[in-house]
């Protein structure tokens, strides 16, 4: 016995939440990369580059180029450094410090001075630092120059530690996003792998008023309709192997019997006349299924009602014709307006209107009469059969056109076709765009009616 090849070990997926996440986390790095280029490029053109200008201009104004009143000097250069933020010295052209706002600032040589007021800016470890002339045309013993200095001692770590705080709390609070974005997509594998796998009763169980909850109600109403289906195919199957039961006992019983040396020839020919009888109930139910299966080909576009030009009329005095022939001892009235021509499929129309007749035959007393009446309304033609017979109860209306259901009074009374007659007429009759229903009938029977439009329509 050979053994079943190994079925290859399935390869972990990459989940969609990770996937989600991992993306937003990607946009939030671009983000910071982003900011942090557009501060870099910033630094060598900072907003506040005119600034010592207009400082250096505002304290000539003040002391005149070489101040004299050194206390006033220093007064005015705290003011602009506690104004500014910035460190502000005044030096001399030789180097020599007039004043200053802090401690940070030393004598310099006239080179290191000269160099920069020559650039006037240059960057520092932990700062940038200004150079301007407070009297640009004043002779060179009498110039004083303007020294600022904007300090950012721990600005790239403080940068550094600010955007990882930020998308440190932007990482955590966007989990929680991409976790209810992946979760329910997560449900809906799940409930379809166990649909696939054969449990009909998988539901998603999501609830929600979005696009997503749309979706998992869409897919368990299609599960549902799914286990409804093949829960009827099953019971489809299950009654059509009763129903082939009786009538091929019977025949073997009847055989059985023919098959007995002493039997009479017309003991035989009464047997024989039974299994005519049993043969032809098997032909009508083989011939309701198939055209059950066909009528539900049909629904996936492999097989459908091949409609004609039909004169309704004519298709109804055929079908009288057919019920006098078989009913001779019953009264049908007729009651036909003037019609229109139809698109329809006139076999199966015919069988809807025999099978509507004989139901009302069979269920009826044996002097009840059988009406026929059919009139044109605004969008189509309405025909009716109406009987006197025994009827149904109230709540047994919404299931007479179900596969095989039988009302009380039929078991009672051990009538009853096959199960399939008005099931089948049911799907004929909506397969060409119309609708067919029943309705109790005052002072007792039934009236069955369809309904069809003048134009034929896609079931």
């Amino acid at each position: 016995m050979s053994r079943p090849p190994a079925q290859p070990r399935p390869r972990r997926r990459k989940r969609l939440f990770w996937r989600i996440y991992r993306y937003g986390i990607l946009t939030l790095v671009a983000v910071a990369a982003s900011a942090t280029a557009i501060f870099m490029l910033l630094g060598h053109q900072p907003p506040w580059l005119g600034v010592p200008e207009r400082t250096a201009a505002r304290l000539a104004e003040t002391c005149g180029p070489l101040p004299n009143d050194i206390p006033r000097l220093q007064a005015k250069l705290e003011d602009y450094h506690a104004l500014l933020q910035a460190d502000v010295a005044v030096y001399t052209a030789d180097g020599t410090l007039l004043a200053s706002s802090s401690g940070s600032f030393q004598r310099m040589s006239r080179v290191d001075l000269n160099e920069l007021v020559v650039h006037r800016r240059r960057h520092r470890a932990h700062g940038v630092e200004f150079a301007l002339p407070l009297h640009p045309g004043a002779a060179a013993g009498q110039s004083a120059y303007l020294i600022m200095r904007w300090g950012h001692k721990g600005g790239g770590w403080r940068l550094a530690l600010t955007l990882a705080t930020v998308m440190l709390i932007l990482g955590l609070v966007s989990y929680p996003l991409a976790r209810s974005v992946a979760r329910p997509l997560e449900q809906l594998t799940r409930m379809a792998r166990k649909l696939g796998a054969g449990n009909l009763g998988a539901r998603t169980g999501i609830r929600r008023r979005d696009e997503v909850g749309l979706l998992a109600a869409t897919i368990d109403e299609m599960a549902a309709r799914l286990n409804h289906r093949i829960r009827a195919d099953k019971e489809l199957l299950a009654n059509v192997s009763h129903e082939l039961r009786t009538p091929l006992a019977r025949i073997r019983v009847a055989l059985e019997l023919c098959a007995e040396e002493d039997i009479a020839l017309e003991e035989v020919q009464r047997h024989l006349s039974g299994i005519e009888g049993d043969i032809e109930e098997l032909d009508r139910l083989v011939q309701d299924v198939l055209t059950t299966a066909r009528l539900d080909l049909s629904e996936g576009k492999t097989l459908a009602p091949r409609p004609e030009s039909i004169d309704l009329a004519a298709l109804i005095e055929r079908a009288t014709e057919r019920f006098t022939q078989h009913h001779p001892d019953r009264t049908l009235r007729v009651e036909v307006d003037s019609l229109p021509d139809l698109q329809a499929d006139p076999v199966l129309l015919h069988r809807v209107l025999d099978n509507l007749l004989d139901n009302a035959v069979l269920h009826s007393e044996a002097d009840g009469n059988v009406e026929v009446a059919a009139r044109q309304e605004e969008h189509g033609v309405m025909v009716e059969v109406r009987d006197r017979g025994v009827g149904v109860e109230e709540n047994e209306l919404p299931h007479l056109f179900e596969p095989f259901f039988r009302a009380q009074q039929s078991r009672e009374r051990n009538q009853g076709g096959t199960g399939l007659g008005l099931t089948l007429c049911k799907r004929i009759i909506e397969a060409h765009g119309g609708s067919l229903g029943a309705r109790l009938r005052a002072g007792g029977g039934m009236v069955f009616w369809f309904r069809l439009p003048l134009e034929a329509e896609a079931a």
